[in-house]
């Protein structure tokens, strides 16, 4: 599945300005303003890509884009759009500061985040959150390698033994088997680890996608849709659940609950992530890149070969063509270990104009 992260966030985008503009002003509506933590969630959906991804910047008007106007036109104009958001912020902060200017409303920091350089970067954290932070840190790369070790052991080890039940209640579904994927994947992913240890996690999460009805079509009566809605509901534990899919299903049970900012803002960080992880080389396979490796070799030998050849004067196409091939066949080498596919595809494309130019030669020499 090709996932479009500019279109869906400006989707988010729109569809948070539209629920939360009401007459140019920002309105939390009948069910916001409930909870600290559902406000901050709903403005991350907006703040998140406006801070992580330099096409989303909304801090200067002339570098705005115009489809990102259009998707926040209920928040204001050229000028207003940069505005807007910080007031929002303001105001927010403001609603949730105490009398002592300390912090009033619930914490629930990521610990991902935590580790991340942007407290760092802006100095948001003291000495002493430090120290704890850095005392997290290595607990939890810990306790991640160690289960990444577990659940990797083997050819064919419990990473791939899907679906994961609950301890006490035995109970199996997809959303058991993520953190048993998700955890060893961001250790590998921090370890910078082989391709054949990424290709073999990925393999699972990519089965797991297609269990789940999340990278193929969900047919009619689909036993998958419960795991849209309602969710998996656990006893004695306050469930979460999809947000209303009804739009998209039909036949999915009916909600009268809100929005899920929650559910949303994970899906924004997705979005957000799907940039960095396009920027990064991509995965491939040991075998395609000996495949890749064995091609650039013949190609070299054939144009050794063609060189060898009398050339027919110095402007005409025969004399002209190993230029051509000498070109592609150093642009093959310089992508062969980012992009072995592209050194494939170019070192075919070699051979096939090399054949050419063997079979256009004889042709001139038999005079046709």
């Amino acid at each position: 599945m090709q996932i479009k992260p500019r279109r869906h966030l400006l989707d988010i985008w729109q569809a948070v300005s539209r629920h939360s503009i009401e007459s140019g002003e920002w309105g939390w509506g009948e069910w916001g303003g409930l909870s600290s933590a559902a406000g901050a969630e709903r403005l991350l959906c907006l703040m998140v890509p406006a801070t992580e991804i330099a096409a989303f910047w909304l801090d200067d008007p002339d570098i705005i884009g115009s489809d990102v106007r259009a998707a926040l036109k209920d928040v204001g104009g050229r000028t207003e759009i940069p505005a807007k958001p910080v007031l929002i912020l303001a105001v927010f902060m403001g609603t949730y500061t105490a009398e002592d200017e300390r912090p009033s409303f619930a914490g629930g920091h990521s610990i991902q985040d935590l580790f991340s350089e942007r407290p760092l970067t802006f100095d948001l954290l003291t000495r002493e959150q430090q120290r704890l932070a850095e005392a997290l840190r290595l607990r939890w790369e810990i306790t991640q390698r160690n289960w990444s070790g577990i659940v990797r052991f083997g050819d064919v080890g419990p990473l791939e033994d899907s679906l994961w039940r609950t301890t006490g209640q035995s109970m199996e579904s997809v959303y058991f088997s993520l953190p048993a994927v998700s955890i060893p994947f961001h250790d590998l992913l921090r370890r910078r680890a082989t391709d054949e240890d990424l290709t073999r996690t990925v393999a699972v999460k990519e089965r797991l996608a297609e269990r789940s009805r999340i990278s193929s079509r969900m047919t009619e009566d689909d036993t998958a849709i419960v795991l849209h809605a309602p969710g998996v509901r656990l006893v004695l534990q306050d469930a979460g659940r999809w947000d209303d899919v009804q739009a998209v299903y039909p036949n999915a049970p009916a909600t009268e609950r809100p929005p899920s900012w929650s559910f949303t803002e994970r899906v924004v960080e997705c979005m957000v992530a799907d940039p960095r992880l396009c920027g990064r080389p991509p995965l491939h396979s040991i075998e395609l890149l000996g495949s890749a490796s064995s091609l650039p070799s013949d190609a070299t030998h054939l144009l050794g070969k063609e060189l060898l050849e009398p050339t027919s004067g110095p402007d005409t196409s025969l004399s002209l063509a190993p230029l051509s091939v000498e070109a592609g066949l150093a642009r093959a080498r310089e992508v062969l270990n980012r992009q072995p596919g592209t050194t494939m595809e170019l070192i075919l494309g070699v051979l096939a104009e090399l054949d050419s130019l063997v079979r256009a030669r004889r042709d001139a020499s038999r005079g046709e």
